[in-house]
């Protein structure tokens, strides 16, 4: 039986006609209003350009409730979003999830099928937003749900985790969190009730969309 990634799942039922990033962000974040939600692991993204590897370095799981207007969808960060007026190299972002709970601040980028990459404009003024985010208050944590399928080869060179500083000077930055839709997907699946019962829908099982990821379909080749 094919092992598949959730790339494969998002270009159904053909390249130029499938469901759109949005239907499966907000197919997540339903699931997070949920009273059903468990905990996800989240990885790290390490390559030495011969190996690559999805590490697990911790995971996410909301630690207070949520209400519905806790979570924003595509809403462009404004002074409404946290209170307070950003610097304005920052309002050009829409996160695809904003969720705040209490003085915690999700921001969620998510990545379907590669057609648009990350870019390192947008992860630089994502630093930008958990700075200034630091500096009001909030404790924010960004985090890049995509597929361990992407595939736009420079958003994994910008998120891959450097252990050390390339350049003299450099600041060491901590990895980059990484939600991958293979993990999510099969949390969401064995969650029971109406979502649960949509991937159904497409088989999700059969075609063991990595329903049970583990060192060997997370480390490979380049």
């Amino acid at each position: 039986m094919q092992l598949n990634n959730a790339t494969w799942l998002f270009v159904k039922p053909h390249d130029n006609f499938h469901p759109s990033e949005s239907f499966w962000t907000s197919l997540f974040v339903l699931y997070l209003l949920s009273k059903k939600r468990k905990t996800i692991p989240t990885y790290c993204f390490l390559s030495d350009g011969r190996t690559w590897e999805f590490r697990e370095v911790g995971h996410f799981r909301l630690s207070e409730p949520i209400e519905f207007f806790d979570v924003i969808v595509e809403g462009k960060v404004s002074s409404e979003t946290f209170d307070a007026e950003p610097p304005m190299e920052v309002t050009s972002l829409a996160p695809d999830i904003i969720i705040k709970a209490g003085k915690k601040a999700y921001i969620i980028e998510a990545k379907t099928t590669g057609r648009h990459a990350i870019g390192e404009y947008q992860l630089r003024t994502y630093r930008k937003l958990c700075s200034w985010l630091v500096s009001i208050g909030w404790k924010p944590e960004l985090l890049f749900l995509i597929s361990a399928g992407h595939e736009k080869n420079s958003d994994w060179e910008l998120l891959r985790f450097r252990n050390a500083p390339e350049q003299s000077g450099k600041e060491e930055r901590l990895p980059h969190k990484i939600l991958l839709w293979e993990k999510v997907l099969e949390v969401v699946s064995e969650s029971g009730g109406d979502l649960a019962a949509i991937l159904d829908r497409v088989d999700f099982r059969k075609h063991r969309m990595l329903d049970q990821v583990g060192p060997v379909e997370l480390a490979g080749k380049c």
